[in-house]
């Protein structure tokens, strides 16, 4: 037996989990069940590891849909595709695809060697609160200031094994900037955004806004500019992707398809679509931790 508990309220799923844990701890015979449970909040997640029963017959798994598809994304579709291993990675938007996005990349980017790559996320105002709560809940990946980093970074940096030992070169890896009222100035020359493509000639435009709709039209926005940059340096490696989260699949590949006739030269993926992100098989999600449980086992073993 499989109970999926997927509701609109991440504290409404707590809560339903908890009461069913109450509900199965007072049977003493009852089949062996695997339960999800959709949760992304991370102060969630802990306190309901931390309040269910101790001696069950079912088996608890928390998932994020977001988290999943940010890491099929990376999974096959890798920053790391060649050398130098260096890359500029921007991220238009910081919802929870968004941020789920972030994070795996800061992971999978974490020992690559100088030059260091860059994260850029550009939010609209909706997103401000998101920033400041990412911020305060990873600080030891920002500095208190350019002149001085602070104690925590610098080990950080130790421990992450970054060629960049200089604290007055170490930067951050990981920079946010306001989303600009007109799109296209993300591909204006003095844009950080074109600054690291130039410096690092490898770019990932991940466009994940709420709506798949807004996502689109950014990403239609700024791929005549985009394009035109790869013509003139047939050399850059430019990818763009679009989390369209609508259920349609034939919609989807006919807007990828329009889409990509706007930039010929760029590769555009959409990505997200929620008829496939909440199904059983993406939800149960086996095949992704087989890589991360056979290198614990091989950490445990030393």
């Amino acid at each position: 037996l499989q109970v999926f508990v997927v509701t609109n309220c991440e504290e409404e799923n707590v809560r339903c989990v908890m009461e069913l844990d109450q509900m199965i701890s007072n049977i003493k015979k009852h089949k062996n069940e695997d339960w999800f449970v959709h949760i992304q909040d991370r102060k969630l997640k802990q306190l309901l590891q931390q309040s269910i029963s101790a001696r069950t017959n079912y088996a608890l798994t928390v998932f994020s849909h977001a988290d999943n598809t940010a890491r099929r994304m990376l999974a096959g579709f890798p920053e790391l595709r060649g050398t130098p291993l260096s890359c500029s990675i921007s991220i238009v938007g910081f919802g929870s695809v968004g941020r789920s996005l972030a994070l795996k990349s800061i992971q999978q980017l974490v020992f690559t060697d100088n030059p260091m790559p860059r994260i850029l996320v550009f939010y609209p105002d909706s997103d401000a609160k998101a920033v400041e709560d990412f911020k305060q809940e990873y600080p030891y990946l920002f500095r208190e200031n350019d002149q001085q980093p602070d104690a925590i970074f610098s080990r950080v940096t130790d421990w992450a094994f970054y060629k960049e030992r200089d604290k007055y070169n170490t930067k951050d890896r990981i920079q946010f900037y306001p989303l600009p009222p007109i799109p296209q100035q993300l591909t204006h020359p003095q844009s950080p955004l074109l600054q690291y493509l130039n410096i690092y000639k490898k770019l990932k435009v991940f466009a994940c806004l709420n709506s798949g709709l807004e996502s689109a039209s950014i990403l239609t926005s700024i791929l005549p500019g985009l394009e035109r940059i790869k013509l003139e340096n047939p050399n850059y490696d430019l990818q763009a992707y679009c989390f369209y989260n609508f259920p349609d699949e034939k919609e989807e590949v006919y807007l990828e398809q329009k889409i990509n006739a706007l930039a010929p030269h760029i590769p555009v993926k959409c990505f997200g679509n929620y008829l496939y992100e909440f199904s059983c098989k993406a939800i149960q999600n086996k095949e992704a931790d087989h890589l991360a449980k056979q290198i614990a086992l091989w950490y445990y073993l030393l």
